[in-house]
């Protein structure tokens, strides 16, 4: 159910200059799909690959982690400790956090894992904004817990300007949102964008990636930079295109080389404060 990440976004970079990839942690496993941006679900693919599927949709039973999984980000918080960094764990690549048919005791236990690892850095994201009010711990306070990155995902236009001000009506220490995947422009005034903190972008991979247009995150980039919001482009998925609809030839089938983009797509920062 995942632990060290190929996720970029999720790495850290040391003082002594050496990348230091971040992890995955998954309480549980299973979703359902809620918006276009799920119809090409990787961990819905990886459930029904090896377990038919079971945990995956409306009323389906989610699966537990085990005792013994649930003891790894101890381990990486004195990893972090020993080495005198913070490493980042991304709190869901086979889960939704805020997921209405989850057990509340199993996010109950999740949040007391994240108040034991100070020294990790917690990315959660959720496509169920609606839900974060009533889903957030007892103890989360007026401005959040220090080490979570609360963040939504969205698609376009739309997805944006309906989830970005329901987030930033949630107390947190620090807003991102993932464009991703990116199925269309995402166009939004620059004040509601300049109360991110951070923001990710990327294109769909796998077989049946849906076309990415990398004039969306060109634009996307330059409305963060005026906006003054770091930016990570993480790839440009399997299926780029350009604004006439021409595919770019990349070579690497994920898009994820920076060398191969455009020159404005290679940027990846991260917030000031934890930029390492």
């Amino acid at each position: 159910m995942g632990e060290q990440t190929k996720i970029e976004w999720c790495s850290t970079v040391g003082p002594d200059g050496q990348m230091y990839p971040g992890f995955s942690y998954n309480h549980w496993e299973g979703c359902a799909a809620i918006s276009p941006a799920c119809w090409n679900c990787y961990a819905e693919a990886r459930n029904t690959r090896f377990h038919g599927g079971r945990n995956w949709g409306a009323g389906a039973p989610r699966r537990l982690s085990s005792a013994t999984y649930q003891k790894q980000p101890a381990r990486w918080d004195a990893r972090a400790r020993g080495l005198g960094i913070r490493l980042k764990v991304f709190g869901g690549s086979l889960m939704d956090f805020a997921d209405n048919e989850v057990d509340p005791a199993w996010r109950d236990a999740l949040w007391q894992i994240i108040r034991e690892t100070p020294a990790l850095d917690w990315l959660m994201l959720t496509k169920r904004i609606p839900n974060l009010a009533r889903m957030l711990p007892a103890d989360w306070g007026e401005r959040g817990y220090a080490n979570v990155w609360l963040g939504a995902s969205v698609w376009d236009t739309q997805s944006a300007m309906r989830d970005i001000p329901r987030l930033l009506r949630v107390p947190a220490t620090l807003r991102w949102i993932s464009a991703g995947p990116m199925l269309g422009p995402i166009s939004v005034a620059r004040e509601l964008l300049a109360g991110l903190d951070f923001v990710a972008i990327e294109g769909e991979s796998g077989a049946r990636a849906r076309p990415f247009c990398v004039d969306w995150a060109v634009n996307l980039v330059e409305d963060c930079r005026l906006a003054g919001v770091p930016v990570f482009v993480k790839q440009l998925g399997r299926n780029p295109v350009l604004s006439n609809g021409e595919a770019l030839k990349l070579a690497d089938k994920k898009g994820g080389d920076p060398d191969e983009w455009p020159d404005p797509l290679q940027v990846r920062q991260f917030p000031v404060r934890f930029a390492r």
